[in-house]
């Protein structure tokens, strides 16, 4: 096997590995049904010591100890409707948030969920009796809560695994992206080290020749070709793992896909402004 097989299997398999590895993210985008929310919150507190420390927050005539500007977003990205007759024994879906709920702001924004018996509970939850939820619902909430809300969830419908949250499939890549991100670095350090490597063998071995420690390397043993193969091996090597490393730090097709159908049902594309 000469340098031409060897470069034409290297550059295959890579390319094959990039092939399987954007099939698997362009199939199965997303389930039938698929419900997702995720939140973002802001204190309002004022920091010891400056102006705002003599400030307070006050709703209904009780100080607001810890004050935070909630944004929530709450939509369907699934293939079809969620039906009534999914919720398990008639229970209610619960969003918890785990903190009070002060006030809710007016500034929210609704779709496609006049059918979709949502109510906001103020001890700290969002709340979804048995109704009917369509493929491109969507609402965003503003809410001033008292401590920072952290989402839980109770779901209670059947063909649901989950509630899922984009935020936190950011934060916590899955294992196909960690293996991913590991490949890509394995192939972008890879590109650099090898041929390094393979230059400081080739000048022991040409000084140890030259001296008589070692046979000298034959003329041609490095020809123009072979390096060209070489170049042209390790710069795909180091592209391949350019791209799959940005791949691995990216969302993956399913919550990329349902932020895209949460900006397009509320027509608005800065909708979950801290995900890019």
């Amino acid at each position: 096997m000469d340098w031409t097989d060897l470069g034409l299997l290297v550059a295959g398999a890579i390319l094959g590995y990039l092939v399987q590895v954007i099939g698997d993210g362009w199939r199965n985008v997303s389930d039938d049904h698929e419900l997702w929310a995720d939140l973002r919150s802001t204190t309002l507190e004022a920091q010891p010591g400056s102006v705002g420390d003599r400030l307070e927050y006050t709703s209904n005539g009780k100080r607001v100890l810890h004050p935070h500007l909630v944004d929530f977003y709450f939509w369907s990205a699934g293939k079809k409707d969620i039906t009534s007759d999914m919720f398990d024994d008639g229970r209610s879906l619960e969003i918890n948030f785990g903190v009070p709920i002060v006030s809710e702001l007016e500034d929210g924004s609704l779709a496609s969920i006049d059918e979709t018996a949502v109510v906001t509970d103020p001890m700290g939850s969002v709340v979804v009796d048995p109704s009917i939820i369509r493929k491109r619902m969507a609402s965003h909430y503003r809410f001033i809560t008292d401590g920072a809300p952290i989402i839980t969830t109770v779901n209670p419908i059947a063909n649901v695994s989950e509630v899922r949250s984009a935020t936190v499939q950011l934060r916590q890549p899955s294992g196909r992206r960690q293996f991913a991100h590991r490949v890509g670095q394995f192939l972008t350090v890879g590109a650099f080290a090898v041929p390094l490597a393979l230059i400081v063998v080739l000048m022991v071995w040409g000084i140890g020749g030259s001296i008589g420690w070692l046979p000298k390397l034959a003329e041609d043993a490095v020809s123009p070709a072979s390096l060209t193969w070489l170049l042209i091996i390790f710069f795909t090597m180091f592209i391949a793992g350019v791209v799959t490393t940005t791949m691995s730090g990216t969302l993956s097709r399913r919550p990329r896909h349902a932020v895209r159908v949460l900006r397009a049902s509320l027509s608005n594309k800065r909708a979950i402004p801290w995900i890019r």
